[in-house]
């Protein structure tokens, strides 16, 4: 006899090992692709993204708090032109590690995370196998990772997006829910398209 689902629920599908270890290949390949991209800005000296300049050299003071105490950049935090939550992951990391260096970082962190949603999204949903590597590689085109480039909040916007639609294609509704106001405190407008998926 079969088990019964209510029918807002979807059934789930045993997870297979053949299906990990391709998930891990691709963020792999996918993680490898984005430090081929960014990687002058990871391992020259001296070498930022351009948006680094304006959106997180005041950042290093959170390291040294005699650091950018003029009036210009207290002007543009108090615009809170840097969200919330991207100027508070930048405090906290500020802990660990030069903060713009760190902006340099997170590039191959979320590009490769929303590659694998994409990924996984198009996995789902259809049976061909080379599609959904496809569509990951297509995501990671050269000119696509420049919008990850230096972790500022544009570089959270596919990551909002894609995570809502894929908790919604999976039926993780109240998940889904949760992705928008919680994207809200990094890039206020794809929240906004989050609420619209």
């Amino acid at each position: 006899m079969l088990p019964q689902c209510r029918s807002d629920e979807m059934p789930r599908m045993p997870r297979h090992r053949p299906a990990v270890v391709e998930g891990v290949a691709f963020v792999v390949a996918a993680a490898l692709a984005t430090v081929v991209a960014e990687r002058q800005i990871l391992f020259t000296t001296h070498v930022y993204q351009s948006d680094a300049l304006l959106l997180e050299y005041w950042m290093r003071r959170f390291q040294d708090p005699q650091l950018f105490t003029d009036p210009l950049t207290h002007a543009l935090i108090h615009t809170a032109y840097v969200p919330f939550g991207v100027e508070n992951l930048y405090r906290v990391a500020s802990y660990l590690m030069d903060p713009v260096r760190f902006g340099a970082c997170g590039a191959v962190v979320l590009a490769p995370f929303s590659a694998f949603l994409v990924f996984r999204t198009i996995r789902e949903h259809t049976a061909w196998i080379p599609a959904a590597w496809l569509g990951g590689a297509l995501f990671l085109l050269p000119w696509s990772t420049e919008r990850f480039g230096g972790t500022h909040a544009r570089a959270f916007a596919q990551p909002i997006v894609l995570l809502t639609l894929y908790l919604v294609l999976r039926g993780r509704i109240r998940w889904a829910a949760v992705v928008p106001p919680v994207g809200a405190l990094f890039y206020p407008p794809a929240s906004i398209l989050a609420v619209g998926v």
